[in-house]
């Protein structure tokens, strides 16, 4: 049994329901996220990138050594991860945030950014490791902000773009080519597109493209053809988050990994540890685990085939950390998912036209869950998404988009860590109904007063305040919920309920009637399968009413 109002009790919510029975929440084992020694002090928007055994972060804003406002910084440090020490590396010639750090030809190349004015740079450095020496070489043909920067099978630096073109009546895909060998730049040739979007992050796959991402645009970008595919837009875009960090990272199991981000809702624009997960062979994106640091703009490396987000900003006020989290991609191993159940969702509202479900699961992985995929499939047809496809939340999802008149089918999918997805998992098909409180299936017995209010289903919904007056309804079906009506101060009261001639104690509407819980569903209960059964409501005290009863079957 359970019922937002149960014995008097409301608002406890109760997660890992399968069959209608309580189960036990899912125990993880420890995380694939791990912290490693912090950067020497903090930095944000700053670059990374493996060189030899070393990784390599540089730039980004902090605070000078004798204090100051935050600032562009030249500082570079050098990670080895097998003794976990930095060491501190020549400086740039001149600092820069916001900018590429990319490794090639067993040099570091910083790429554009911004100066510690906050102007474009086109100035392009390169590092000798051999000598801990910085030198120019041919810059940038403009100014690049986070240039989407990614090295070739060929050694090559590609930034691919995309933004309007020359006439600035459409939108074009090209990529600025850095050839280290010759010391020039040359650009890619245009490419109609029809999205207008902004590339921020660039890796190569293992089959030689430049993967380029951005919020709701991403694309395949074949060097030796020239040709542009376009791919699977990025989960940051739909759940409006967008991963601000300009680095994509290519895991040894053949997968990119976007770090960190912030909230771009227009309310709530607090850096988060969100992780999307590209897999190139299924062209699909999915959630990883949020790094523990929770940064917006860390930068990325990958060393000993493991992860690491470097720096970055906190919630607020923004800010700048030194933490550096390291992501082990040891969990080969995909997550399992129960059958999902089907619940009628206590103190949410029932309308004639939707019935609340709430789907709840269990999920189980070597690590941890970090996302759900759920999908529905209408009257029998193909199964879509009906919102996000991708949740944070990993025991239940709740819909309010189920008519009765229809059958649904629900199936869900869940990832672990480091992307390893489950297998679909489908629940019971089911048919949702309401039952008006004029409805001639229904019992009355006592005095029992009808109401017009725009506020009920339908319009109208029943009362009594006389003790013992009852209502009962006998139904097929394995979920069952009550609608009393929109009852306030003082008219709301306590009634008795009785199921299969069981008394389930009593729900007290009192303490609720601020609400005025026009359409709420106040009482639930469920069956692991269908079955005949019937609810009966006793007046206790007070009044309470009658909108509707809604079942799933």
């Amino acid at each position: 049994m359970r019922g937002l109002f149960r014995h008097g009790a409301v608002g406890t919510v109760v997660l890992g329901v399968v069959g209608g029975l309580l189960a036990a929440a899912p125990a993880f084992a420890a995380s694939s996220w791990s912290t490693t020694t912090h950067l020497p002090a903090p930095r944000a928007s700053l670059g990374a990138a493996t060189l030899g055994t070393s990784i390599y972060a540089a730039g980004g804003y902090g605070v000078p050594s004798g204090g100051g406002p935050v600032t562009a910084m030249a500082t570079v440090w050098a990670f080895t991860p097998g003794s976990g020490t930095w060491a501190a590396r020549a400086a740039m010639p001149v600092a820069r945030a916001e900018f590429a750090l990319v490794a090639t030809g067993g040099k570091l190349y910083a790429i554009g950014g911004r100066g510690a004015s906050g102007s474009l740079l086109t100035e392009v450095d390169r590092y000798d490791p051999a000598s801990n020496s910085w030198t120019p070489v041919a810059p940038l043909p403009t100014g690049v902000d986070g240039p989407p920067a990614a090295v070739g099978n060929n050694g090559d630096i590609y930034i691919p773009q995309e933004q309007p073109n020359s006439a600035g009546d459409a939108w074009v895909l090209h990529a600025l080519v850095y050839d280290p060998s010759a010391n020039t730049w040359t650009q890619t040739a245009d490419t109609p597109t029809t999205y207008g979007g902004s590339l921020e992050t660039a890796a190569t796959g293992a089959d030689g493209r430049i993967y380029a991402m951005g919020r709701g645009t991403s694309f395949a970008f074949n060097p030796p053809t020239g040709a542009w595919q376009p791919l699977a837009a990025d989960i940051g875009e739909r759940f409006q988050i967008g991963s601000t960090t300009t680095y994509a990272r290519r895991a040894p199991n053949g997968r990119f990994y976007l770090v960190g981000g912030s909230g771009v809702d227009g309310t709530d624009n607090e850096p988060t540890g969100f992780t999307e997960v590209y897999n190139p062979a299924t062209n699909q994106w999915t959630l990883g685990k949020e790094a523990p640091a929770q940064t917006a703009d860390p930068a990325t490396a990958m060393a000993g085939g493991k992860l690491y987000s470097i720096g970055g900003y906190q919630a607020a006020p923004w800010v700048i950390v030194d933490e550096v989290d390291v992501l082990s991609f040891a969990d080969t191993q995909a997550p399992t998912v129960s059958t999902p159940s089907l619940l009628i969702d206590y103190f949410t509202q029932a309308y004639t036209t939707t019935v609340p479900v709430k789907l709840s699961f269990l999920p189980h992985d070597n690590t941890d869950v970090s996302g759900t995929h759920w999908q529905r499939a209408i009257d029998g047809g193909a199964y879509t998404d009906p919102q996000y496809p991708w949740w944070s939340s990993h025991m239940s999802i709740d819909d309010t988009g189920v008519r009765p008149g229809h059958s649904y089918r629900y199936r869900v999918a869940v990832t672990d860590d480091v992307g390893n997805v489950s297998a679909w998992q489908p629940s019971v098909q089911f048919s949702p109904a309401e039952v008006q409180e004029t409805a001639p299936g229904l019992t009355y017995t006592g005095s029992w007063t009808s109401h017009s209010d725009s506020t009920a289903n339908g319009g109208h919904w029943k009362s009594s305040a006389t003790a013992g007056a009852s209502v009962s309804y006998t139904f097929t079906g394995h979920d069952v919920g009550w609608v009393p009506g929109p009852c306030a101060t003082p008219s709301c009261g306590v009634v008795k309920v009785i199921v299969d001639g069981v008394n389930h104690g009593t729900v007290d509407l009192t303490p609720y009637a601020p609400y005025g819980l026009a359409h709420y569903i106040a009482y639930t209960e469920a069956w692991p399968a269908n079955g005949t059964h019937t609810i009966k409501l006793v007046q206790q005290s007070g009044s309470a009413g009658l909108d509707s009863f809604v079942t799933l079957r």
